[in-house]
């Protein structure tokens, strides 16, 4: 990619996911094998944090990245996964929702919604002796 698609970037909307999915794919794309972490992106076309994971996931959604067994360092010294592009992939479109995600986003504004008791009580009953909630008791909330 070179840096006039990089400037054009920067300085385009960046808070359209259109926008931040077609510039994050075609950076990865020029990347070819050697990929790219969400590091690397995010401090070349200056992506916000918060914002990387959910493009990244969006294209791995629609099949134009993948994770590779790779893993590099970040400026900070951590480990962290390798993603390459898959070429030939539309990605001006955001994939379409599933019905998990939604449930998802259901029982986010339910947690959400609960005092600091009830969301204790709800981990507590749910857990066996490794802390994680039970899946079952979990649902069992939204009326599964």
């Amino acid at each position: 990619m070179n840096q006039n698609s990089l400037f054009a970037y920067r300085e385009s909307e960046k808070n359209t996911g259109e926008n931040r999915r077609v510039a994050v794919y075609r950076y990865m794309l020029a990347q070819g094998g050697y990929g790219a972490t969400d590091d690397e992106i995010i401090n070349t076309l200056g992506i916000k944090h918060a914002s990387m994971a959910g493009t990244r996931l969006q294209l791995m959604k629609l099949g134009a990245v993948t994770k590779t067994d790779n893993r590099r360092l970040t400026e900070a010294g951590n480990p962290a996964d390798v993603y390459v592009a898959i070429p030939g992939v539309s990605v001006r479109k955001a994939p379409p929702k599933t019905e998990r995600d939604h449930m998802e986003t259901a029982a986010r504004k339910k947690i959400k919604a609960m005092s600091d008791d009830e969301l204790r009580s709800f981990v507590d009953q749910g857990s066996d002796d490794s802390g994680v909630p039970d899946e079952d008791a979990f649902f069992d909330l939204f009326g599964r």
